[in-house]
């Protein structure tokens, strides 16, 4: 089990909250692993406000929508596993992606049995009735869960559970009579048409859910609609953040946020690099210009100008993503202009003020302060080991202008880039989930 959840459920059990994990059991011991899905709670509407509490102080993060159920999105400090809660107060179930019937439940009254000692699960008293009643009305049940129910009944004889009686008062139908069909057909589908009816006209039926599934194409458009002007899939934030990455040539820059992009976590709640540096342009055709050796000076010149203003505009498009909630990775920043002005600053006080002027103008400037400033300090050596780029001498000038920079910047987190990339990675994961939520 991930340490997250170790923590997670040590702490619900301590607090009394009443929980219980409910679906999806056959495959609960992948899930707690982070190995394929969520994790499903229901929960005492009452314990809501503890639960939050608990949950946000454990690495996760509540997405923004308005309906039930409740998702909280987390990252695993120990392995930057996803890991994921779907939480309700209610059974909700139906057709995919809204599940538009209820039914009320007390959860206390659910009979359990605990998991890994410290994981409260339904026990099959209850969750083999329930996932009857759940998949009879689903459209994305499959032959394995059918074949799961025949298998538990073979083995199991349910007598006077919690959601026997739900299935006997409140649906109006005999678990005997269910039980003896389930082993007996061969598909859903004969479930289907002896049982669904019954089941739905027992159960509540949510009309804005329902109204949502018969217009799921549209909203499916609206969202993959989204999703292309770069929507955060799970939003957990009103406004993102940029975190700059600063360091010389082969501190790891590159390599770390190339890690933190990918990680399935902040791919589902909004991520984005930006690179800041001039290997890469956004205006069509300038890089494949800028590699041609021009010896018009009115072109060099014009070139020389679209790269500076290809750079400083960069900072629109990390604007428009935190925009939306993302959090924008910034592949080095404006700090490295300021060094490398500093480094040039006796020869550009020599330059002519027409350039000096023109360089007032067009040089990059901060327009944005980043939220976090990461500054990977790295060795020399280690530095001139991963990237050759220039003399080992330069090297040393190079990195000791960063280190005298960087060090006075305001609130800047350094990081020794030195340690292993796994502690490095550990690191400043823990400093964004710490950015203001």
């Amino acid at each position: 089990m991930l340490e997250i959840y170790k923590n997670l459920f040590d702490q619900l059990n301590d607090s009394g909250i009443a929980y219980i994990v409910y679906k999806s059991l056959n495959h609960l011991d992948e899930d707690l692993n982070g190995g394929r899905g969520d994790i499903d709670i229901l929960l005492d509407e009452n314990d809501i406000d503890s639960f939050d509490s608990i949950v946000l102080n454990n690495n996760f993060f509540k997405v923004q929508k308005k309906e039930k159920p409740y998702y909280y999105m987390g990252i695993d400090k120990v392995t930057h596993k996803f890991v994921m809660l779907d939480v309700n107060v209610q059974v909700q179930f139906g057709p995919k992606p809204y599940k538009p019937y209820n039914f009320s439940i007390e959860v206390d009254k659910l009979s359990y049995r605990m998991k890994y000692d410290r994981v409260k699960i339904l026990d099959l008293a209850d969750y083999i009735p329930l996932m009857f009643i759940m998949r009879v009305a689903s459209l994305s049940e499959r032959e394995e869960d059918l074949i799961e129910l025949q298998e538990l009944i073979k083995i199991h004889k349910i007598e006077n559970g919690y959601i026997l009686r739900i299935l006997k008062e409140e649906i109006s139908l005999d678990w005997n009579v269910i039980s003896q069909d389930i082993l007996k057909f061969r598909s859903w589908q004969e479930l289907k048409e002896k049982y669904l009816m019954q089941v739905l006209k027992n159960v509540k039926n949510n009309s804005e859910l329902s109204s949502k599934q018969k217009y799921k194409l549209l909203l499916g458009k609206i969202k993959g609609i989204q999703k292309k002007l770069k929507y955060p899939s799970y939003k957990i934030r009103n406004k993102g953040f940029l975190v700059a990455f600063v360091g010389v040539d082969g501190a790891g820059k590159s390599t770390t946020v190339g890690y933190i992009e990918n990680l399935e976590f902040f791919k589902n709640t909004g991520i984005k690099k930006v690179y800041f540096g001039n290997n890469e342009y956004w205006i069509p055709g300038l890089q494949r210009l800028l590699k041609k050796e021009v010896k018009k000076k009115f072109f060099k010149f014009l070139l020389g100008t679209l790269s500076l203003v290809d750079r400083q505009l960069r900072i629109l498009i990390a604007l428009y993503y935190i925009q939306f909630g993302n959090i924008v990775l910034a592949d080095r920043y404006i700090y490295d202009d300021e060094i490398g002005r500093i480094q040039n600053k006796e020869k550009n006080n020599k330059k002519p003020l027409i350039k000096r002027i023109y360089q007032k103008i067009f040089g990059v400037k901060m327009w944005k302060k980043p939220e976090l400033t990461i500054f990977l300090d790295v060795s020399p050596e280690i530095a001139y080991n991963r990237k050759q780029d220039y003399s080992f001498e330069k090297m040393l000038e190079v990195n000791k202008v960063y280190k005298e920079y960087m060090y006075k910047v305001d609130k800047v987190k350094v990081i020794n880039a030195d340690q292993s990339q796994n502690i490095i990675y550990d690191e400043i994961i823990s400093l964004m989930l710490d950015l203001k939520r």
